[in-house]
């Protein structure tokens, strides 16, 4: 919902509308390259069950965005799911431990690099990353991240291109993600896993609230 909002000229809590970022995102949604992958939520689309009752509440008041979606999208791409970053606090019943071990598996024992807000991973309690051979960490503005976007991009190109890098930062991660693939690089948008893997092991309530 932010990146329709910045699509849609405006502004979200942590990223002021930008004009080339917006024009970016949008040409996403019909980028039909064979590596990149581009992802849309599946439930502001399909009738979805056991979504958790704040999502399923919100997934009631999406009409503009499914608009925005189906005037922007290609039914010549297949997307993913965004919501793959987020199934805990998506779903009020899931196969979770099969899905937790599955993404587990796609970062064990490999070298990543994390390119993150600054302060956004103090407060995890439970690291997803900690299953990595190993892990650096690269930090950039947890607000307006995009106006920075030069110097972001800059440092992100000094990372070995054989590490994976996992991107965490609002909309600029989608860009980000695209312009590492363009340079040979495996990255990964990583949305809000880490945040949700430890949510998961804490067994947090999936409250409005919360």
């Amino acid at each position: 919902d932010g990146e329709i909002a910045i699509m849609n000229g405006e502004s979200i809590p942590f990223q002021s509308y930008d004009e080339n970022l917006a024009g970016r995102l949008k040409a996403f949604l019909k980028t039909d390259k064979k590596e990149l992958k581009i992802g849309i939520p599946y439930y502001y689309m399909h009738p979805v069950k056991n979504l958790n009752d704040f999502v399923a509440k919100f997934a009631k008041t999406l009409s503009g965005q499914r608009k925005f979606l189906c005037e922007h999208c290609s039914k010549k791409i297949t997307y993913i799911d965004t919501a793959i970053t987020q199934v805990y606090q998506t779903y009020e019943k899931y196969d979770f431990k099969r899905y937790y071990e599955r993404m587990q598996n796609l970062l064990r024992d490999r070298d990543i690099t994390v390119i993150c807000g600054e302060g956004v991973l103090d407060k995890l309690e439970y690291k997803a990353y900690d299953v990595c051979k190993t892990v650096t960490i690269i930090t950039a503005p947890k607000k307006n991240a995009y106006a920075e976007y030069e110097k972001i991009l800059a440092a992100a190109l000094k990372t070995d291109p054989q590490r994976l890098v996992c991107v965490i930062l609002g909309p600029t991660a989608k860009v980000l993600v695209c312009d590492l693939h363009e340079r040979g690089y495996q990255a990964w948008d990583m949305g809000h896993y880490f945040k949700d893997y430890d949510a998961y092991m804490k067994k947090r309530p999936r409250t409005d609230e919360e």
